[in-house]
Order: structure tokens, then sequence, then C-alpha cells
């Protein structure tokens, strides 16, 4: 594409349906050759349309696709570790964040590039340990957390962020570098910024024009889970709650694998009739499915994302959807389609608040997908077939406690009368 700074993009075109009908590679020059950095396909939902019907909406699914990653390609980790070390955190919540935060600095193998950071806070804060490859020094710090006072979430998390932008890079190093803040806490945040509406907006204020991403990591039976989802959202990061030893070690080895084998950050999938998907980062061998719905001659999509490998920002500007055309469209639809668009349909009736409206959505649903064999489909109609008896049980016991309480009131006029 005329308009793509990205040197080594290659665009390829096969006809695969039922599978896949259109298929564009991305490359990405390293290691003295070509290897695929992300793989963008389509599949549609027929395999031919009629002529002259352009305007006429179809349905299709923009798959994007991660490549594997060599250890020698990955690009260097820069990661703060902001531990919440605040009153509400003593004993075993504490105990907790430290053991999580020694697993990390163990476990990130500090070789090369890669370094690690320790802010701690309660109602102050404070670099325990500034950026550096020193792992020694990380443990020392971790060790030496004892408990504070109050809980300044805001200033220990914009404290890390502020490393990150600061960061210089190692000397000899390529400047393109993965960056992200781990906080760990329970959320109770009763200092500097506590409002999570405000909160958020201040995040994504200081994210902006960066690549730093934040994940939060919940601790207690009474973490503050939206706060924490809220800031992992804007944050392009991902959240956890731990409970204890038995999850911490997998909630932190999957988001530390995750940073170690980022292929695209700031990923965005855009369509020609205006849909956005902002789908953040993607890692090595990671896929993602959009589902979208648009007027076929405005079939068309566009990738674009800052790419890990070679430091440089992709636009692969907006590339057609391959629409096979015939004399009518075909009958049978793709079955991938099919899976994909029942999943979303039970999405969207599942948020519906209204008794009534979920029953008419659910009965709608059986009735265009009861029929399908796949067995993501059989499964979702027997999750949703559950959640349908649930709600008539509640309804019922509803209607029972509503009999029980009229029965009680009309029993007491009647005494009264009496």
């Amino acid at each position: 594409h005329p308009s793509n700074p990205f040197p080594s993009f290659s665009l390829f075109s096969v006809s695969l349906y039922p599978q896949v009908n259109h298929l564009l590679f991305l490359f990405r020059e390293a290691m003295g050759g070509f290897s695929d950095s992300l793989m963008l396909s389509t599949t549609t939902e027929f395999q031919t349309y009629a002529k002259g019907e352009a305007a006429s909406p179809i349905t299709y699914i923009a798959t994007i696709r991660a490549a594997a990653l060599a250890e020698q390609d990955r690009a260097p980790l820069d990661l703060v570790l902001v531990l919440d070390k605040s009153g509400s955190m003593a004993g075993g919540k504490l105990k907790l964040v430290k053991a999580a935060a020694l697993f990390v600095a163990r476990h990130m193998k500090l070789a090369g590039a890669d370094r690690l950071a320790i802010v701690t806070y309660d109602t102050e804060v404070c670099v325990d340990s500034p950026l550096g490859s020193d792992v020694a020094k990380c443990e020392e710090a971790i060790k030496a957390i004892t408990p504070g006072s109050m809980t300044n979430l805001s200033g220990g998390l914009f404290e890390g962020i502020k490393l990150l932008k600061e960061a210089a890079p190692a000397a000899g190093v390529n400047e393109r570098r993965v960056q992200s803040v781990l906080l760990l806490t329970d959320g109770q945040a009763n200092s500097g910024i506590t409002s999570t509406d405000r909160l958020t907006h201040a995040l994504e204020a200081a994210l902006d024009d960066t690549l730093i991403s934040v994940s939060t990591f919940g601790f207690g039976a009474q973490y503050n889970e939206e706060m924490l989802c809220q800031l992992a959202e804007v944050g392009r990061g991902n959240q956890y709650h731990v409970t204890g030893e038995d999850n911490m070690g997998a909630f932190f080895a999957d988001s530390l694998g995750g940073l170690l084998s980022v292929q695209a950050q700031n990923v965005v999938l855009s369509s020609a009739d205006g849909q956005i998907f902002k789908v953040g980062d993607m890692y090595a061998e990671e896929r993602r499915d959009f589902l979208i719905e648009a007027p076929r001659d405005k079939a068309a999509v566009r990738l674009e994302y800052f790419d890990v490998g070679s430091g440089q920002q992709v636009d692969t500007g907006m590339l057609p959807v391959d629409v096979d055309l015939g004399p009518s469209t075909s009958t049978q639809p793709n079955p991938e389609v099919v899976v994909h668009r029942a999943r979303a349909e039970a999405a969207d009736l599942m948020k519906v608040t209204t008794k009534e409206e979920k029953k008419a959505r659910m009965a709608k649903w059986h009735a265009s997908y009861d029929k399908v064999a796949a067995p993501e489909v059989v499964e979702l109609a027997s999750d949703l077939t559950g959640a349908e008896q649930e709600m008539d049980r509640e309804v019922q016991a509803n209607w029972q406690r509503a009999h029980t309480s009229i029965s009680s009131k009309m029993g007491k006029q009647r005494g009264y009368k009496a």
C-alpha cells in the first residue's frame, strides 16, 4: 500500500473456502530474512453471493493471527511492579503480594536487556529498586517491604508509568521495547485519586501516545473489582484476582509469558463501514476473531499496529474482502460464521435486563440454532437452557414470596376488620 511505511509488507490472496477465502500476510524483516508477524484473514458467510446486490449486507469473520516467536526474536522487556503496602494489606495479603513479586523477579530471566523496577506505596510513594537488571537488588527490596498507612494507589501507579516514560534504552540495545506496569493491590484507595472514574480518565491521559500496558492483580476477598477491571481495560492489560498461592503462580506466569512474547501492540482493526475494534496487544501464536456485518460494497478491513520486532508502525490501508459473485447466493452458510454469530447473539441476549425480553430473545435464539450440530453451539444451547430454567425458578420463587406476603397482609386486614 502506498501509504504503508512498513518496507517489508507483502500481500497474497488465495481461495480456500469453506475455511478461509482471503488471506493477507504481513511480513517483517528479521534475523537476516523474512518472517510473518501478523496474519489477517476473512471468511464470508456464503461461498458465493448474487450479482447486482452490492448494497445488501453480508456477514464475515476477520481473523488476526500472530506468528510464533523465537527467543532471539523477542523485544526486551521493561517491567515495573507497583506494590500496595498500605495498612489494609497487612498480614496475609501483603505476604502474598511479596511472594508474587519474588516469583516475577525470579522468573523474568533478566538476561540481556530485560529490566525490572520495584515501586511501593502507602501514603507515600517510593522507588525501592530503579529500573535495572539486578535481580538480587529487586529481591532484597521486596523482602524489606513492611505494611504502612493510607493507600495512595494513584500515586504508586503513576510513578510506575513515569519510570517507563523516562527510561533510557540500555546501552547498545535497539529502541524497540515492551513496557508494562503490574499493579498488585486490594484497590481500597483512600488517598490521592480515589474515584474510579477520575482515576481511569487520568490513566487514559497518562498512557496517551505510549505503548505502555497496565495489568492489575487484586488481592483479598473484598478487593475493588470494579476499579481494577476498569484500570486494566484502559491500560490495555489484564485483570486477575489472586486468592492464594494456588492460583498466584499461574496468573503471574500467564501475564509474564504474554509480555515476553508480544508480537504487536496497539492493534486496531477497522472496517470500511466505520466499525472499529481496539484489539490491544497480540502475543505469539494468539488468534482473535471479529464478526462483522456490512454492506457488500463496503466489505473491507484495515489493520494498524506497532510491530515490536521491527520497531515500526504498520498500516495496511483498507483492503477489500474477497467476495465471489454468482447467479444466486449460496444456500449453505459457512459453519464457522454460524458458530460466531451464535456466540455473539447469545452474549447480547444475556445483557438484556427485562425477563420478558430475555425470554423472547432466548426463544428466537433456540429457533435459529438448536439444530446446529457444532459442539460449541450445542454447549451454548445447553447453557442458555440452564439460564432460562434458573430464571423461571427465580420468577416462581418471587411469585411465591409475593403470594405469601399478600396473603399475610390480607389476613391481617381481615383480622383488623373483624
